[in-house]
């Protein structure tokens, strides 16, 4: 008997066979205390560090739940399985760390009712989420060092992904295979300069979504590696898209919505500077559609400037960024301008054989032979097809005054809760209004002589806006960014 062991632990070995500690699957509720008494040393404590020696499994009806302030190390290629229920709610934070540099394998869940919140997860293989649909809160995501899948990666997975700072990861913040359909909820997080090995992904990398609908909002995206986008979905079979009221700035792209099979709606986002790699034949759109006519959305309401390119359409790729014949919805009002490569502004290019309808939207120019030298389309080339752009939506009103501009102050600026406007003459300011781009009043007030007033602009979308005022008989205007 002690030989078969013998050589059964030598065949493990060979193997490459992982210890595992699984709770006996009993309905049982643990914390990290009882897992360091039950586990047979799997999962050790010194001083306050609790320490995860081998995988440790959390069987399908049982439950672990961290409602204190830890600080857990994982060990070399140590998991954490949270087959079973996990409820991580700390008054502060929960951080989950690697030991002495040695990357540890992930943060596994396959229970669709966990709760993660205010967790740290680095330096190890982040979140791997299976045929489940957690919900991820207030956490932090950063330095994780998997390069093959997102620091957040779904498996037919539905999650609700909120308020949370994804940072610094080798790979994609979040993302799914061309073909595993996930639809996950994407909300208000703050996703900065990750794909830190430069590789071709984006920030939020995605395939299909199936049947449900993907919604991506409210979001600050913020690239610093060349070769990395900001959103980009290329799925085998269908995906619905809702991209809304995000940041998008500084990245490869803004958006690449790249083969066919998608139905997305492209609403309210600020997508500026995503320019970054420098090269106008590998990328620099604020928006990219290409592939089969499949490939439809309703583009609205958008703020797209500071590109190489502003939007282009490849292929037969059958985009609408405004179309004011009854019952098509599109009711374009997006802004797109200042958008320069080599010298010359490309706020569209239609590179497809068919009509793109484009009304209704801000050129920054005040004529329509002005707009249409901002657009490529069948005028340019007979093998085009031709952009339908008239009626244009001219803006006048959000022009910045420079002169006076000093007159009142606003800050901070960026702003991400609070603005606070201040009049620091002595005299007293008429008519104050904040406008969005689209030159619609968002509110007006009077200021006294060196009075201020501080508003809520947690509720607005994310980009430009100009606070005009009256000093005397001349009006005056100010720019302000809401992030």
């Amino acid at each position: 008997m002690k030989k078969i062991t013998t050589i059964s632990l030598l065949l493990a070995a060979a193997l490459g066979l992982k210890a595992q500690y699984s709770t006996p699957n009993t309905g049982q509720k643990y914390n990290l205390d009882s897992l360091v008494a039950n586990s047979g040393g799997a999962v050790t404590k010194s001083a306050s560090v609790y320490t995860f020696n081998q995988d440790v499994k959390i069987s399908k009806t049982d439950t672990l739940e961290i409602l204190t302030n830890e600080t857990i190390v994982m060990g070399g290629a140590v998991e954490l399985n949270l087959t079973g229920f996990a409820f991580f709610n700390p008054s502060d934070s929960i951080k989950i760390t690697n030991t002495q540099g040695l990357t540890y394998e992930a943060i596994r869940i396959d229970s669709s009712n966990s709760i993660i919140r205010k967790t740290i997860i680095e330096f190890g293989g982040g979140i791997a989420i299976y045929d489940a649909s957690p919900l991820i809160d207030s956490c932090i995501i950063r330095n994780n060092a998997d390069g093959t899948r997102g620091a957040i990666n779904l498996f037919r997975s539905n999650a609700i992904i909120q308020n949370s700072k994804i940072h610094d990861n080798r790979s994609s913040a979040i993302s799914s295979g061309a073909n595993i359909a996930s639809a996950p909820r994407i909300l208000n997080n703050d996703i900065r300069r990750n794909v830190t090995y430069n590789g071709n992904k984006s920030q939020i990398n995605f395939g299909t979504t199936g049947s449900d609908t993907i919604f991506i909002v409210g979001n600050t995206i913020v690239g610093k590696y060349t070769n990395a986008g900001g959103i980009a979905f290329l799925p085998i079979g269908a995906a619905q898209v809702v991209i809304e009221n995000n940041f998008i700035d500084s990245n490869r792209y803004g958006i690449g919505m790249l083969t066919g099979g998608i139905t997305s709606l492209i609403k309210g986002n600020t997508i500026t500077n995503n320019m970054i790699q420098g090269n106008e034949n590998l990328g620099g759109s604020g928006i990219n559609f290409a592939g089969a006519s499949t490939n439809t959305a309703i583009v609205t309401d958008n703020l797209i400037t500071g590109n190489l390119w502003g939007v282009t359409i490849q292929n037969t790729a059958s985009p609408n960024l405004g179309d004011l014949r009854p019952s098509k919805n599109s009711p374009g009002l997006n802004v797109i301008k200042d958008n320069f490569n080599n010298g010359i502004e490309y706020n569209l290019y239609n590179n497809t054989p068919d009509s793109i309808y484009a009304q209704n939207n801000d050129w920054g120019r005040l004529t329509q032979i002005g707009s249409d030298s901002t657009i490529v389309d069948k005028n340019d080339d007979p093998s085009l097809g031709v952009v339908l752009s008239s009626p244009l939506n001219v803006i006048t009103s959000v022009k910045e005054t420079v002169a006076q501009a000093n007159i009142l102050t606003a800050y901070p600026n960026p702003a991400t809760s609070n603005l606070t406007i201040k009049n620091t003459t002595a005299s007293n300011l008429s008519k104050v209004s904040l406008y969005n781009m689209l030159g619609e009043q968002i509110l007006s007030f009077d200021l006294k002589s060196n009075e201020s007033k501080t508003m809520d602009v947690s509720n607005l979308s994310k980009g430009i806006y100009f606070i005009n005022y009256m000093d005397g008989d001349k009006a005056t205007s100010k720019k302000v960014i809401v992030q």
